[in-house]
């Protein structure tokens, strides 16, 4: 951490630097402070993000501490970027929970489904074991041994996936399609507060809610950190300028 001498120091060295004085040195210098200003978003930013929200909180910042110095500047600017990155992990638990929580409902969304295929394939595959045993009358054992041959050659699958086409067409036939069930807002409700407890529950998610509020912990006091070297910078120009 920078100790008061050296804040002194940057403060002197400061006074003493007149900076430029032609037009044309003015410009430079000012065009210099923009792409300063423009990396330091593009290096924080990442896909998605908005530079307009980040150079407005920046602003913000600004006008809240007025940096009477390049150094108190840096500070806000830190700030700003600290502050910017302790945002985006509430963003990305935020995220985090929706998605646990979608894949809940699709979980359920798809149960709805599930009931209703389910007895076809299971009509499709008596229908290809009989396919393949063909005579009933012979031994248990020739006829595992015909379902074993089946297995290991690919003939079951493809006798399946014939059988259970012929299924489903069946079904259609006599009216029957699969469901188009929809959740209530009430049973959403629900669903999205199981998913949310399945996510606690399961020790990998909720190791990934663990490291993300380590992570905003410590963003938290680096910008309270910042804030009193900040602080601890004005009250030294204060005393300097008196």
């Amino acid at each position: 951490m920078t100790s008061v001498k050296q804040l002194a120091a940057n403060r002197a060295n400061a006074k003493r630097s007149t900076g430029p004085k032609t037009k044309n040195g003015k410009a430079r210098s000012k065009r210099n402070a923009v792409k300063h200003g423009l990396a330091a978003t593009q290096a924080i930013l990442i896909e998605g993000e908005d530079p307009e929200d980040f150079e407005a909180l920046s602003e913000d910042l600004i006008a809240k501490h007025r940096p009477s110095s390049a150094f108190a500047h840096e500070l806000v600017m830190q700030i700003a970027v600290t502050t910017w990155r302790w945002r985006r992990v509430q963003r990305l638990e935020a995220a985090f929970i929706r998605a646990c929580q979608k894949e809940a409902r699709n979980e359920v969304e798809a149960a709805f489904v599930e009931d209703y295929y389910e007895p076809l394939r299971e009509e499709a595959a008596s229908r290809c074991v009989k396919s393949i045993e063909k005579n009933s009358e012979v031994p248990v054992a020739e006829k595992l041994n015909a379902l074993a041959r089946a297995y290991l050659d690919g003939t079951y699958d493809e006798r399946f996936k014939k059988f259970y086409e012929e299924v489903k067409t069946e079904a259609k036939e006599r009216g029957c399609e699969p469901p188009n069930r929809t959740l209530t807002e009430e049973e959403l409700a629900d669903v999205y507060q199981a998913g949310a407890l399945d996510m606690l529950l399961d020790d990998d998610r909720s190791d990934v809610l663990r490291k993300l509020s380590r992570y905003e912990t410590s963003l938290l006091n680096n910008i309270f950190r910042i804030q009193r070297l900040l602080e601890a910078e004005q009250k030294l120009i204060e005393v300097i300028d008196v």
